[in-house]
């Protein structure tokens, strides 16, 4: 994984870009129809996704993986004009407890690998 690859922001670890390739099914908790999403980043404690759906900060998210349910909760949501008119960029929080959340991402076929 490239240096071009990775974020850094003073309040979060490092986030690491990803081609789009999901490890399962997203689902919000007070809903029943699966979330259409694309992951976009990814860190130990967290996971940025687009959607065309606004989710409520404090929203509760699961994403449901072959290896373990991940838990997360909405931490933030912004509008993405440049994308479509109902296009979102949503940043949650990791909220399972000992759950590796990148290592998902790498069996899923997830990182970019620079080439």
């Amino acid at each position: 994984m490239g240096e071009k690859a990775q974020l850094k922001e003073k309040r979060w670890s490092v986030r690491s870009q990803l081609t789009g390739a999901a490890p399962g099914l997203m689902k919000v908790e007070e809903r029943e129809e699966p979330l259409n999403y694309r992951p976009v980043d990814v860190s130990e404690s967290g996971l940025g996704i687009v959607c065309a759906y606004q989710l409520q900060v404090g929203s509760k998210v699961v994403l449901l993986s072959a290896q373990e349910d991940c838990h997360f909760e909405v931490a933030w949501h912004k509008k993405i004009a440049d994308i479509g008119p109902e296009a979102f960029q949503i940043g949650m929080r990791l909220i399972s407890k000992n759950v590796n959340l990148i290592r998902a991402f790498i069996e899923a076929g997830g990182f970019d690998d620079g080439g």
